[in-house]
Order: C-alpha cells, then structure tokens, then sequence
C-alpha cells in the first residue's frame, strides 16, 4: 500500500471515530514541531470536548500511532456515539 493510501485510510477511520488528523506543514523541525500528524476531537458530540489534541502535541505521531490509538480506543468511542 502507497503511503498515500495508507495515510487516506487512516484519516477516514478517524473521522469515522469523531477525529481529524492534521499534517505538519513545517519545513524546519524543532521542539514544538517535529513534522509529522496530530490527533484532534472534531466532534463535540461524541468526545468530551472541541479540537482536544489527543495524540501527537508536538506535532510527533505518526500514522501507525495514531491507526493503533483508533483501533484501541474503538469499542469505547463507538458505545460514547449511542448514549
């Protein structure tokens, strides 16, 4: 799989999950950016708040992070979507 695909199928199963995923646009790494994704809430209605970062502060989490957060939080999201 491209990694281009790959990155497309991770960010529809976060927002699936009431996610979005953002890319560093940085050009220089340094302490606060490391170029590479964060995890953020979109959904106000499923998580306990708006535009949370949830993974990757620093701009620090990669792909695979960030597909790993998902499928381990799955269950819980989903059960939080039908209250």
């Amino acid at each position: 799989m491209t990694d281009k695909l790959y990155e497309s199928g991770v960010r529809r199963k976060a927002a699936r999950l009431g996610y979005r995923i953002e890319k560093s646009r940085q050009r220089m790494i340094h302490s606060n950016n490391l170029g590479l994704y964060m995890l953020i809430t979109a959904d106000q209605s499923i998580h306990r708040g708006f535009n949370n970062v949830e993974l990757g502060a620093s701009y620090d989490a990669s792909l695979h992070e960030i597909e790993k957060f998902l499928a381990a939080n799955e269950a819980e999201i989903r059960a939080r979507r039908r209250c």
